[in-house]
């Protein structure tokens, strides 16, 4: 190791403690999609360069580093636009990294998967046929500097196929291929708590709408334990299809943006989502799934979320009682004062 003189007392000081002088944490979101090509046939499927540079200038704080995955596509395009119109808007020096939304056939099933590029030179396209077999996987990733992120692991999954898709998805981990797990979905978190109160989702109960969640979390805890010679980096990703999703979820470390490939290969990233909302569905998930102590310290090493403030949640989901309770009242106070002008009206009449 390198070793440097320091001032007249000639200390000597590592290149480890100098790199660690100059690190910071730095926001990652591995999955943002442009409107452009796209594999599901929808009329529109991302946002429009403008619309995200809106979303990065706009925010107070935005992340470090984004890569552009589009459907079965990859937008050079798309990605260029967005490099070259966000110079001037910002002071930020904000990373547009260049990737793509693969569909990758792996034991009869479908898994998406992200494929992002280091070099945004790359001459690589995207299958034709819109998927990619593991062994097509292992030989791009033999021939280019990338990571690959298996994306939402259980979505469209069903629970009475839990066991066979917690198998088929273990074994994909094992081949080596994966870098990143996306532990935390922004998009879907983000919809999930959006359309519930915070007394709902205090008193949620163990049902099919979280196993998405549990099952994702299951997963990865016992393939860390299980292989702790393999290195599996924890991701958090926002999905973004629509405006005002940038950073929902988001995958942090600490270095430079120059670090951000060696910190996922050395499975050295958080999985990290902000809001009181979302650490209060992760938590209600946490508690019905009984980890052990060893397991908890797994999630937590590896997932990051907002310290929880229960007497304010729950101050709030008694305000969201009290809201719905008075606004009944005022529909049925309503119904009656109806029922008496209508009855006021035939008795005139």
């Amino acid at each position: 190791m390198e070793t440097f003189e320091s001032g007249p007392s000639h200390d000597r000081i590592t290149r480890d403690v100098l790199i660690s002088r100059k690190a910071r944490k730095i926001k990652f979101d591995s999955h943002v999609h442009l409107d452009g090509p796209f594999s599901e046939g929808s009329a529109r499927h991302g946002l429009t360069p403008t619309e995200l540079i809106n979303e990065l200038v706009e925010s107070s704080d935005t992340v470090d580093i984004l890569a552009i995955t589009n459907h079965n596509n990859v937008d050079r395009e798309g990605r260029q636009e967005v490099v070259d119109k966000i110079r001037g808007r910002t002071h930020r020096n904000i990373e547009i990294l260049l990737g793509a939304e693969l569909n990758l056939r792996y034991q009869d099933r479908t898994f998406h998967v992200n494929v992002i590029f280091k070099d945004a030179s790359t001459d690589y396209e995207a299958p034709e046929s819109r998927k990619i077999t593991l062994e097509e996987l292992q030989e791009l990733k033999e021939k280019n500097d990338i990571v690959i992120i298996l994306n939402h692991p259980f979505w469209r999954a069903k629970s009475k196929n839990a066991e066979q898709t917690y198998q088929i998805i273990t074994s994909l981990l094992e081949t080596g291929v994966i870098d990143g797990y996306e532990m935390l979905h922004g998009s879907y978190l983000r919809n999930f708590t959006e359309r519930r109160s915070n007394e709902k989702l205090i008193n949620m109960d163990d049902s099919k709408r979280l196993y998405n969640i549990q099952s994702t979390i299951r997963c990865f805890i016992d393939f860390v334990l299980n292989n702790p010679a393999k290195k599996l980096a924890a991701i958090g990703s926002s999905d973004i299809h629509r405006p005002g999703a940038i950073g929902s979820a988001y995958t942090s470390y600490f270095g430079s943006n120059a670090s951000l490939f060696s910190s996922i290969r050395a499975g050295k990233t958080k999985a990290t989502a902000e809001g009181q909302k979302i650490a209060v569905l992760i938590q209600r998930c946490l508690r019905s799934m009984n980890l052990s102590k060893r397991e908890k310290s797994v999630f937590h090493k590896n997932v990051e979320l907002d310290r929880i403030n229960f007497s304010s949640i729950k101050k709030k989901a008694e305000e969201d009682k009290r809201k719905k309770t008075n606004g009944q009242r005022k529909k049925r106070r309503g119904y009656r004062n109806n029922a008496v002008s209508h009855r006021k009206k035939r008795n005139s009449s």
